[in-house]
């Protein structure tokens, strides 16, 4: 049975832009008290860029105990672009922290998977295309 979202998390009616901006809002709260770990470099400067706090890039070829350093004890939020190489590398690292005590949360890549936004980094491009400068404003 698939999970449900509240109403009040991410708005289900509208259109992609509206949906995008309360999940962009809902994410740089989470930020607050989470760190937000995505796939690239880019994908972090470009979170970073409308106001997310707290992110963290993983490199494959860096060591896991590195990574819970880095981390450290505070809980993660797993935001990997949704391709199969992604879900892969996302899925051994939710395994990886979860198996060492760090809990995990995955329920922001749902918006990935709804929309044809299917990539972190080209969240700059999303907005600049997509959503008038007033309403960016707003979110960031």
């Amino acid at each position: 049975m698939p999970r449900r979202v509240h109403k009040t998390h991410i708005r289900t009616k509208g259109n992609q832009s509206e949906k995008l901006q309360d999940w962009v809002h809902h994410l740089i709260n989470a930020s607050k008290d989470c760190i937000v770990l995505v796939e690239h470099k880019h994908d972090a400067d470009a979170l970073s860029d409308v106001g997310v706090q707290d992110v963290m890039w993983h490199d494959e070829r860096e060591p896991g105990y590195k990574l819970l350093d880095r981390i450290g004890d505070k809980q993660c939020i797993l935001l990997f672009d949704v391709d199969r190489p992604s879900n892969e590398k996302c899925e051994r690292l939710k395994q990886l922290l979860e198996e060492n005590g760090i809990k995990t949360n995955t329920r922001f890549r749902k918006m990935l998977f709804t929309t044809e936004f299917k990539e972190v980094g080209g969240i700059r491009h999303y907005f600049n295309k997509h959503v008038s400068v007033s309403s960016r404003k707003e979110v960031i």
